[in-house]
């Protein structure tokens, strides 16, 4: 188990600096009079149709349910719709450090919102989190600027580009979530659906006017090399950018994997920024940066704190299982080992996948992946289907009343 959140760590690392790196090209790609978004379009259609038929061809679209098929769908548009929104957030002028940064208050955004539907209390770290995300995000966005304290940078105020990088930071904890909630599901499948929904939308978008660019069929006339080599490195780029962050979000808890996907692409786009731009970030934005990823780095380790104060399986009374917090599947397995009720427990587990799906079930995973539960939340509402279940196996045997004949 180690070794595989390990190996999760590494491929979020791989996925943050990829990510940050065809954001980064944009406007290097831009510089060399080549339609980007053309360009990442026919990468990303092109390695997203070839592994569908790849895994058709290897049967692993016919083992998808309709739950599973969901789940790789929500993958896609999600991850999609946090590609595109971080690209526009640039493209309409804000900072790529600024941007990356904003982008990080997904994890306390996910966390909060979880435990506010099961209506739980914030502990302490929860609320330092809280505070350094949005006095953070209040840095970075320059308030000196946007109040009229300070000049604005030549290309105005840049508030649709920080609009657009909350939105896309919005996106990524859902992006997240979905990774983590299709376990059992081939990476590359989750990864051809991203392609699949970022390679529509990058044509859709000069298409519908929202982005200016050359035709493509123009500029290949014109510097055929230079663009085979250019989609070639956005083709590789694509692919290891949605594969290492499909395969790496489903082996490491939403926490980690947002806390080092974060860290890695806010460092390269910082970096970015002052050397391909020459744009040195004010020492506010810096500052707010580092907060944001510090309420990050908190709301990680209350997620440790509230895991570390449920008590470990131990007992093989199912009934004090779930009054010590456990999971469904984790009460389920102590009584298979106690012997007793197991075909009531396990024909509730083959219903976890529909079960899940609900409000309550769904906010339990989300606040657990990212901010922790604390051991009244555990049995709730997860806990309470498990005790109606384990009521209805030791129901005592029905009984005949009245008279009997001898």
């Amino acid at each position: 188990m180690v070794a595989r959140e390990v190996a999760g760590m590494v491929l979020m690392a791989l996925a943050g600096c990829s990510v940050a790196t065809l954001v980064i090209l944009e406007s290097v790609v831009k510089g060399l009079h080549l339609p980007y978004f053309a360009l990442m379009g026919t990468a990303n259609l092109v390695a997203g149709i070839s592994l569908s038929v790849a895994l058709g061809c290897h049967g692993e679209l016919s083992k998808l349910s309709l739950h599973q098929l969901k789940w790789v769908w929500v993958r896609g548009i999600f991850g999609c719709s946090t590609y595109v929104l971080m690209l526009l957030a640039v493209v309409v002028g804000a900072p790529l450090g600024a941007s990356s940064a904003l982008q990080s208050i997904n994890v306390v955004v996910a966390a909060l919102l979880g435990r506010v539907f099961l209506g739980e209390p914030l502990c302490g770290l929860h609320i330092a989190a809280l505070g350094c995300s949005f006095t953070g995000a209040v840095l970075v966005t320059q308030p000196q600027v946007m109040l009229g304290l300070a000049p604005a940078p030549p290309g105005g105020k840049p508030w649709l580009g920080y609009a657009l990088a909350l939105a896309a930071g919005t996106t990524s904890g859902s992006t997240f979530i979905a990774a983590r909630r299709s376990q059992g599901i081939n990476p590359s499948v989750l990864t051809a659906s991203v392609m699949l929904h970022e390679g529509l939308v990058s044509f859709l978008l000069p298409a519908a006017g929202v982005v200016d660019e050359a035709p493509l069929h123009d500029v290949v006339l014109t510097s055929a090399g230079l663009t085979a080599a250019v989609g070639t490195c956005l083709l590789v780029l694509a692919v290891l950018a949605a594969g290492a962050l499909s395969a790496g979000a489903q082996m490491c808890p939403a926490a980690a994997a947002s806390t080092i996907y974060t860290s890695v692409n806010m460092a390269l786009s910082f970096t970015a920024q002052v050397v391909l731009h020459s744009e040195v970030p004010e020492v506010l934005s810096v500052a707010g940066a580092g907060l944001l990823l510090l309420g990050v780095v908190l709301m990680a380790a209350a997620r440790n704190l509230y895991s570390a104060s449920v008590k470990p399986l131990g007992a093989t009374n199912p009934a004090s299982a779930v009054e010590d917090g456990f999971s469904c599947r984790e009460a389920s397995a102590a009584d298979s080992a106690g012997g007793s009720s197991a075909s009531g427990i396990n024909s509730h587990d083959k219903d976890d996948d529909v079960d899940d799906d609900d409000t309550g079930s769904l906010a339990s995973f989300v606040a657990s992946e990212f901010a922790g539960l604390s051991p009244s939340s555990a049995r709730e509402p997860m806990g309470a289907r498990q005790r109606r279940t384990l009521a209805a196996a030791t129901l005592p045997a029905a009984q005949v009343i009245g008279a009997a004949s001898a």
